[in-house]
């Protein structure tokens, strides 16, 4: 509901849409909320500008609450990015996005580009350390569901690298039956994390592939 794309204007491939009458959307900092310049990927937040459009709390949830309305505006925990025309791109969810070598990796589209891969039914990205302690950095890990046969984890990764930019394309491969899943069917990334880099998982580096930028 916040945001919309006026139907008097060309419509914008790919964008939500610009801020409706009555709320004022920003794109903002993870952790900080300061505000970023145009086309930066962060965390989206939503304020009022008439009373009482934005509801200003959980019904007995004081410290969820707290947490999503840091700073009085609702942090929506959607990743995205504003042009310099304020029309406003969804990208991903904030907790789902890696960071990775200086770049803000989109799971979403890691796992677009994965599937269209002809023997892939079904894959999620995560981030998973690529070292001991919690300053380490990131790596790209994709878990896939194979369509059939299961495609040479080599060749795959060589199939990945001929379509995404370098700092796209996952390190870890691991081939899974069924993905762990919510009741409403949404992929439960944080068991995949927890799961991490395991026995079953193909590893790009220590197999010698180099992906050039």
């Amino acid at each position: 509901m916040a945001t919309y794309m006026d139907p008097t204007q060309p419509p914008v491939p790919g964008s939500i849409g610009k801020a409706n009458p009555g709320y004022e959307v920003l794109v903002v900092e993870p952790g900080t909320d300061r505000p970023l310049p145009p086309n930066t990927p962060g965390e989206i937040v939503v304020d009022m500008k008439i009373p009482n459009i934005v509801m200003r709390a959980y019904y007995g949830m004081p410290e969820k609450t707290a947490e999503d309305f840091r700073n009085l505006k609702l942090h929506t925990g959607d990743l995205g990015r504003m042009d310099e025309n304020d029309y406003i791109y969804f990208m991903d969810r904030v907790k789902d996005y890696i960071r990775r070598r200086g770049e803000n990796v989109s799971s979403m589209e890691v796992e677009r580009q994965v599937s269209d891969h002809p023997n892939i039914k079904e894959a999620a990205a995560i981030g998973v350390k690529a070292g001991e302690g919690a300053s380490s950095e990131d790596e790209i890990m994709i878990v896939c569901i194979p369509e059939g046969e299961a495609p040479d984890p080599v060749e795959f990764t060589h199939w990945m690298a001929e379509r995404m930019p370098y700092f796209m394309v996952p390190r870890y491969i691991r081939f899974v039956e069924t993905l762990p899943k919510t009741p409403t069917e949404r992929v439960q990334k944080v068991k995949l994390r927890d799961e991490g880099v395991t026995a079953d998982t193909f590893d790009r580096e220590a197999a010698g592939i180099v992906v050039k930028r």
